[in-house]
């Protein structure tokens, strides 16, 4: 669903398709925008995952730099 802020929200379903809480969100910004600072995109998808901080930390084993803004 396309959102007043601009971004769109994609709702998770389950096998029944029945709405589950959570959802995929892709946010895009003005070119010039610092939104998304250091980072040098317009966009970002924000994913749900099982283990976040298992996540991050193999995202840095990898060499990614990781901000340290997770809740």
């Amino acid at each position: 669903d396309v959102q007043a802020w601009g971004g769109a929200v994609f709702a998770w379903t389950d096998a029944a398709g029945q709405t589950t809480g959570g959802g995929t969100i892709w946010s895009v910004a003005e070119q010039d925008s610092e939104q998304f600072a250091p980072g040098k995109a317009s966009f970002m998808i924000n994913y749900r995952v099982d283990d976040l901080d298992a996540l991050l930390q193999a995202l840095r084993d990898e060499g990614c730099q990781v901000l340290e803004k997770a809740p």
